[in-house]
Order: structure tokens, then C-alpha cells, then sequence
């Protein structure tokens, strides 16, 4: 799983910046501009109840149809909703260029057909997503050659989104045909109001953070867009894919420790505790390392491969080099509540990043431009988890964790290290 979402990331990426190279600062950023304004919505089609869905095909394989059937019903029913809430919302912005629109459109839809990833919690559940990753992959690929293709062939910014569209398309065919090929029949597939009603009903905090989670991660660049302009947003959105494609592993390592952090909180609090240092331990430190790589080399490495008109995401990326730290203990802290099934506290860290963000982008990027949205990000992941912590025991103990991890290398010297 971490192999194929790292394969797939280095093949976006390459591609990435073959088209940022083509399209130039100001259409990157319009395209950017565009997926942003989209991503703010895509809440309603994903949801966050896949986890939900898992545990219980786990529990009950039986219930496959039904399980799968509800999560597909309502993920297609939040696309729906949110192809209608893009629709009412398009008037209320001004882009600079009318083509922002038309790309808006376009993505949204492709969007909508991300309800087909729910099958995907059927092969999560029994441990066989290696089928699932290989359809993605083949996409990727095929789509990386199109991407080439309309690059060769001079194709105007709309066709990018068009590709995006595209992508979505056979994303969700291939998802179906693996599903059918591994002995699933979606036409079986039943979706019940008592099994959506219940999804809802013990899902809901995770849906409210997934939209929190949705609108910070991509208001900034919206934002950009409309208080700097479109090449400010170019150069934003570069500096951070460079940011993001180190949030894989932990990621992708986290959701395969969790069981274990689970067991370990049912049957040895001790244990528990032991595990939860060590991974604020590793996760700090990891960070560490990689932030002072990216702030050491990464200006000269963008200047590199997407060339002087992007020079200004150098700046960004000196501030969000350091972004890495707040994320990957951000992903432990949340794993971590997780297990103690708080989930409230999950929501309202994001809501307080969310409203922080905000806040921050307000007042830095009319003044820093893409730079001050970078210091609102680095600002609010920072400050939201002090901010819940005198209303939650279990944020205080994960701050407490964190503090702990920052003199990892003293306490280890001294023979005071946590241990799995």
C-alpha cells in the first residue's frame, strides 16, 4: 500500500512539474486555483466514514452489500450535493479569468466520481488492497502519457482539467471492475436508510472533521488566489506538493499501527502509554531531519526543475519547510484520540486550525502574499492543539507526549526512552 501511494505520488509529481513548467507560474496557478475551489467542497463526496465502513466489514463480512451499498448511497448523494453547492457558490467569486469557471465545473465532476472508491473498504477489510492499487496505478500511468500527449501537442489549460476528469472516470471503472473481478457483484450492492442512518449517527464527527480538514487544506490557496493572484497561487501550490509528498509514510505507517495502539489501550494502559511516546519519539524527529532538508535545499531543487518564474515558491517553501513537524504529530495526535474514541476532540482541533487559518490568511496575505498564507498554516497547526488543551485530558497528555519527543535524544542518553 505505502509502495503504490509513493509510486503514484512520484508520477503525479514528474508530471507535475513537466506541466507547471509548460503552463508557466500564472496558469499553474489558475489550474491550482480551480482543484482548490473543488477540494473546499469534496468533503461532501468523501465523507471520512471509510474507517467506519472497514470496522465493520471486519466484524461482519456478511454485510458486505448492505455495508458497502449505504457508504456508496451517501457518498454519491454528498457528490451530488456538492456539484449543487459549487453551482450556488460560483457567483458569489470574481476570478480574474472566465476559464476558472469552466475548470470548476469540470473538476467538480470528476470529484462526484470519487463515491466509487467505497469498494475500496471492502479490500482494505480483508487485507487484499493490492488489487485495488494496481487499478489505480494502470490510471496513473495512462493518464501521466495523456498528460504528455497534450503537453506535445501544445493543448490549451482546460484540457488539463479535462485529464482530470478523465482520470476520475477510469478510476471509478476500474474500481468496479476489480470489485466484480474479486468476486464482488455491484449490481448486489443494497443500500438501507437504517444502515446510512447508523453510519451517520456514530460517524459524525469524522464527516465534520473531514470538512474542516477539507477547507483549510485548500481555502489558503483560494485565498491566494483572490487577495495575490494566480501566480502567487502557482507558486504556493508547488512549494507545497514539495511539503506534502513527505506526509506519505507516516500516513500510511499510522493506519498499520493503529490496530496495535487499539489493543494496547484495552489491555495494558501501560503499554499504551509506552507506545504512544515512542511514536511522538520517531514521528518529531523524522520530521526534524526532513524539515532541515527542505529548508536547506529545497529552494535551490525548485529553482532547479521548475525554473526562475517559480523562484517565489522558494520563499513558501523556507516557511513550510517546517510543516513536516506540526503534520506528523498532528497524525499521531489524531490516531492517538482515536484510540481513546474522543472524537470531539479530533473535531475541534481541526474547526480551531480551520478558523485560525482563516483568520491568519486575512491578515498576512494581503501584506506577505503566498509567504503569509505560510505562516498561517505553520501558525494555526500550532496553536490549535493549545488552544483545546484545557478542555481535553487527552490533548493535555498528547501536548505532554509532544514536549517529551523534543528531548527524545537527552531522555534515550539517559536511558529513559519509550519502547514499542
Amino acid at each position: 500500500m505505502l509502495a503504490e501511494r509513493l509510486l503514484r505520488y512520484l508520477i503525479g509529481f514528474l508530471i507535475g512539474i513537466w506541466i507547471a513548467r509548460y503552463l508557466g507560474v500564472e496558469q499553474y496557478g489558475l489550474l491550482s486555483y480551480a482543484s482548490a475551489f473543488v477540494s473546499i467542497f469534496a468533503w461532501l463526496s468523501i465523507l471520512g466514514l471509510d474507517p467506519a465502513v472497514v470496522r465493520e466489514l471486519v466484524d461482519d463480512p456478511l454485510r458486505r452489500d448492505e455495508a458497502l451499498g449505504s457508504l456508496l448511497a451517501l457518498r454519491f448523494a454528498g457528490g451530488v450535493l456538492m456539484v449543487v453547492a459549487i453551482a450556488l457558490a460560483l457567483p458569489a467569486i470574481d476570478p480574474a479569468d472566465p476559464r476558472a469557471r469552466v475548470m470548476i465545473v469540470m473538476i467538480s465532476f470528476a470529484q462526484l466520481l470519487v463515491a466509487c472508491d467505497s469498494l475500496d473498504c471492502w479490500f482494505q477489510a480483508t487485507l487484499t488492497s493490492r488489487y485495488a492499487a494496481f487499478a489505480r496505478i494502470v490510471v496513473v500511468m495512462a493518464l501521466a502519457a495523456v498528460r504528455v500527449v497534450l503537453i506535445w501537442l501544445q493543448a490549451p489549460i482546460e484540457a488539463f482539467a479535462c485529464a482530470i476528469l478523465v482520470e476520475a472516470a477510469l478510476a471509478a471503472g476500474g474500481m468496479v471492475i476489480v470489485y466484480r473481478t474479486a468476486g464482488g457483484a455491484p449490481a448486489r450492492l443494497q443500500p438501507s436508510c437504517a444502515g446510512m442512518r447508523s453510519l451517520l449517527a456514530n460517524g459524525w464527527p469524522l464527516v465534520a472533521a473531514a470538512a474542516a480538514t477539507s477547507f483549510y487544506q485548500r481555502v489558503d490557496h483560494v485565498m491566494i488566489g483572490e487577495l495575490a493572484g494566480y501566480g502567487a497561487v502557482g507558486a504556493y501550490s508547488v512549494a507545497v506538493r514539495f511539503v506534502e509528498v513527505t506526509y506519505l509514510a507516516p500516513a500510511v505507517l499510522l493506519a498499520a499501527a493503529f490496530p496495535a495502539l487499539i489493543i494496547a489501550r484495552t489491555s495494558d494502559q501501560s503499554l499504551f502509554s509506552n507506545r504512544v511516546q515512542a511514536m511522538f519519539d520517531v514521528s518529531v524527529w523524522v520530521a526534524v531531519v526532513l524539515a532541515g532538508v527542505l529548508w536547506m535545499f529545497g529552494a535551490s531543487v525548485i529553482s532547479l526543475l521548475f525554473g526562475a518564474s517559480f523562484a517565489e515558491a522558494g520563499k513558501v517553501l523556507a516557511v513550510l519547510a517546517w510543516m513536516p513537524l506540526l503534520a506528523f504529530t498532528s497524525m499521531v495526535r489524531a490516531r492517538v484520540l482515536m484510540a481513546e474514541n474522543v472524537l470531539r476532540a479530533v473535531l475541534a482541533i481541526e474547526v480551531a486550525i480551520c478558523v485560525l487559518n482563516v483568520v491568519g490568511n486575512v491578515l498576512l496575505i494581503p501584506r506577505w502574499g503566498a509567504p503569509g498564507a505560510a505562516c498561517a498554516a505553520l501558525a494555526s497547526a500550532a496553536l490549535a492543539p493549545l488552544l483545546i488543551a484545557p478542555f481535553s485530558v487527552e490533548v493535555r497528555r498528547c501536548n505532554r507526549a509532544l514536549l517529551l519527543a523534543l528531548v527524545a535524544p537527552v531522555r534515550y542518553w539517559k536511558g529513559q526512552g519509550a519502547r514499542l
